[in-house]
């Protein structure tokens, strides 16, 4: 999905091969940069040290790179809106995610059963383990 959304993406701009070969990778990479501490956070993988190596980015451009090649090859329509869609949502939930697992964002709940129990269902389906440095209970 991420790989035909950020082709699609520069299909927008450009109809150069070798752009669209090349930026769609600095995309995807740098979607990576968000998703990685998410994932080491929440217990997906790990890394020693818990650092991230370089050449797991290095890895993400030179493979995207690959994939971009074959894609290209094929000419698929891709709708840039979808992609556009796609990519943002994805660099908004991680983002959102970093804030909330890293800085310690304070929520604001309203003093309403409905809602807070929405909040905790969101939380459980986003795999955080709600508990005290999470949710403080209403």
């Amino acid at each position: 999905m991420v790989v035909f959304s950020t082709y699609g993406i520069m299909h927008f701009y450009t109809n150069k091969g070798v752009w669209l070969i090349l930026l769609p990778p600095v995309l995807m990479t740098s979607l990576d940069l968000l998703i990685e501490p998410v994932a080491i956070k929440l217990g997906f993988w790990f890394w020693k040290n818990d650092i991230i190596p370089l050449q797991n980015y290095a890895m993400w451009f030179v493979t995207s790179i690959f994939i971009r090649g074959i894609i290209y090859l094929f000419q698929p329509k891709i709708n840039a809106k979808i992609s556009f869609i796609i990519i943002g949502v994805s660099a908004l939930f991680f983002g959102f995610l970093n804030i909330f697992l890293y800085v310690r964002v304070p929520i604001i709940v309203i003093i309403n059963n409905n809602k807070s129990y929405f909040l905790r269902s969101a939380l459980l389906i986003l795999f955080i383990k709600p508990g005290p440095s999470y949710i403080k209970p209403v």
